[in-house]
């Protein structure tokens, strides 16, 4: 299979399974975090298509945006995870402050080592929040050496 086949494979996933945990959010109570599951997933999607529809030099405005919705995707599951184990809400001001300094890293990145800088730079931030909604499952879990 081609790449681009691969691609909108997987932003099709990504959409219809937003879609999904969105329908089975509105039977559960509120405050479960499905909604920012579905809302992450589906922006994911929309992320990828983008990148696919729009072939974008690194340094463009264009690609930072689709950077950051995958980026913030990212941080809504660990949104999500965190409803779901009934932690802390966060404050919106952190979600902008995630946002600001990602952009903000991502032009310095990209100024200075273009392409692969930009690539390290998304794979790290949106391995971030992955890693910290394994630890707070981890540390919800009865089986959890706390």
């Amino acid at each position: 299979m081609d790449p681009k086949t691969v691609i909108i494979l997987l932003a099709a996933t990504l959409i219809f399974s937003g879609v999904l945990y969105h329908l089975i959010a509105r039977r559960l109570p509120a405050g479960s975090g499905l909604n920012h599951w579905g809302a992450g997933a589906i922006l994911f999607g929309l992320a990828y298509i983008g990148r696919l529809a729009w072939v974008l030099p690194d340094a463009h405005p264009g690609a930072l945006v689709l950077d950051l919705i995958m980026v913030m995707s990212a941080v809504l599951f660990l949104l999500g995870i965190r409803q779901w184990l009934d932690h802390a809400p966060v404050r919106l001001s952190m979600l902008a402050a995630v946002a600001v300094g990602y952009a903000v890293l991502h032009v310095g990145v990209v100024m200075v080592w273009s392409a692969k800088g930009r690539f390290v730079l998304l794979n790290v931030a949106l391995a971030s929040p992955s890693m910290a909604s394994s630890c707070a499952a981890r540390r919800s879990s009865p089986y959890s050496c706390h």
